[in-house]
């Protein structure tokens, strides 16, 4: 540096400051993109699934079971004229904790992949369950393991081990992965209308349950729930109960212990067409009013005794065995008590069929007398078109009106001394009508469409189609075809 010359006019240093500063805004401007990317990639998983199992990647059959399960709950409700469903995946902990364990990054990441996916639908969101208890508080006694689905007023608190399988109960490394329909099964859970329970019994000595049979019920949209039948009812959506490994007898009147009886109870449980599950070893003991009971089902145990160490005889079930001798009786009558509850719904089944016939006849029978279905009649016949092809838009439009077998009991009077007239026999006339009022019989608006729907439970949009093509437009074609027939060729029948 050369004496007297300024200091901010030193090159060396002037340059020097310059590198500085721009060295120090290129990793500051480093640091704010990286922020905001990874800001952007977590809020939107802008990631890649390298893994050779596609364990971050949602499949084809979960996103289309997802689309039909949003696309009923949201259908269901827009007819009760509610809102779209939505679903919230809530975690425990942070997602920096989430992140730091490999089998809760595996459930989060593929919550997220949910969310990308069915953004309208699904939002995930976290709370710190150790700083603030009290919002999960309405959620049972989760940990800060579980996730909670949530829709509405409805709730599922799933343990991390639900979402994966393990060799036993207290094996801590899953040998297989589950997330998805795990996620998949408690989302339809808390979106369909009405879930069942399954009732798990306790009190009799029973061992843990196995964590595979628990998800198979789960898996099949039960909800779990303990109970003590010597000292609670059985909810009345209840429909399974499971008794896993007793080591005790159930309470019956019979023995005189008791003026509660568990037996009773079941029995009556039964006796509602649900159903009951028992699973036994060989270290289950005798259970004589238990086994009495199923004996009465045709279910009874074929045992070995065995002498111990201290030379005690112990009795074993070896297998299952259908009950026979002292047991066929008990068999019989429990085979009545099916036989009685399938006449019973067959009734009341076979009932509602006949009074909705019975109804709908009755129905054609005033719509017949009526002045305007005189005028409908007096327009069909004036129609200058040939006599079938008139009887074949009677048919479809009558069916319309009034259903089947009413359109019959209305045209039948008109057309059949017309069709006696011009020697068209009764048999076309037959042929014509059993396609006719196919037509227009099975729109949407049919009681019977309804109910069959309801029963298979499934949305209109994803099941009338179908019924549409079999019963509106092919039958349509056919009636067209059976009444060119029966004009070009009219002795064909």
């Amino acid at each position: 540096m050369k004496k007297g010359t300024p200091l901010f006019k030193n090159r060396k240093l002037r340059y020097g400051s310059l590198s500085v500063t721009l060295t120090a805004a290129i990793i500051a401007a480093v640091v704010i993109i990286n922020v905001i990317f990874t800001h952007l990639a977590s809020k939107h998983l802008w990631v890649i699934d390298m893994t050779s199992d596609g364990i971050y990647s949602l499949t084809e059959a979960g996103i289309t079971y997802l689309d039909k399960t949003i696309e009923s709950a949201n259908d269901d409700r827009s007819e009760k004229g509610e809102d779209p469903v939505k679903v919230k995946i809530l975690f425990c902990d942070e997602p920096d904790a989430l992140e730091a364990n490999e089998l809760q990054r595996i459930v989060y990441v593929m919550a997220k992949e949910l969310q990308n996916q069915f953004p309208d639908t699904i939002e995930v969101d976290w709370v710190d369950i150790i700083k603030n208890p009290s919002a999960v508080q309405s959620y049972g006694n989760p940990k800060t393991t579980s996730v909670i689905v949530i829709s509405g007023t409805e709730y599922r608190t799933v343990p991390l081990t639900s979402f994966y399988v393990f060799d036993t109960i207290d094996s801590t490394e899953p040998w297989a992965y589950k997330v998805e329909r795990t996620f998949a099964i408690n989302i339809a859970g808390v979106t369909r209308a009405e879930s069942p329970i399954a009732c798990w019994t306790t009190n009799h000595g029973e061992l843990p349950y196995d964590n595979e049979i628990l998800s198979l019920i789960t898996d099949a949209g039960y909800i779990l729930q303990p109970i003590d039948l010597a000292k609670e009812d059985i909810p009345a959506d209840c429909r399974l109960i499971v008794t896993y490994k007793p080591k005790n007898d159930f309470l019956s009147s019979k023995d005189g212990v008791s003026s509660i009886s568990e037996v009773e109870k079941l029995d009556a449980f039964l006796g509602n067409a649900n159903s009951y599950m028992i699973f036994t070893d060989a270290d289950t003991p005798v259970l004589p009013n238990l086994e009495e009971y199923l004996e009465e089902w045709g279910i009874s145990y074929a045992r070995t005794t065995e002498t111990d160490e201290i030379g005690q005889d112990k009795v074993f079930p070896y297998m299952i065995k259908a009950a026979q001798n002292k047991g066929e009786g008990k068999a019989l009558l429990g085979a009545c008590r099916s036989l009685v509850g399938a006449l019973g719904s067959g009734a009341q089944d076979g009932g509602f069929a006949i009074l909705l016939i019975a109804s709908g006849s009755a129905f054609s029978m005033v719509l017949g007398a009526t002045d305007g279905c005189a005028a409908l009649m007096r327009w069909a016949v004036g129609l200058p078109l040939p006599t079938l092809v008139t009887f074949a838009v009677a048919i479809i439009v009558l069916t319309f009106l009034s259903g089947t077998p009413g359109c019959m009991i209305i045209a039948a009077p008109i057309f059949l001394p017309i069709a006696a007239q011009l020697g068209i026999s009764n048999a076309v006339l037959m042929r014509i009508a059993v396609f006719g009022q196919c037509v227009l019989d099975t729109l949407p608006i049919n009681g019977a469409i309804l109910i069959v729907m309801s029963q298979a439970r499934i949305s209109m949009k994803e099941g009338y189609p179908g019924v549409f093509k079999t019963t509106v437009l092919y039958m349509f074609i056919g009636t067209v075809v059976v009444t060119a027939l029966a004009m070009i060729a009219p002795g064909i029948w």
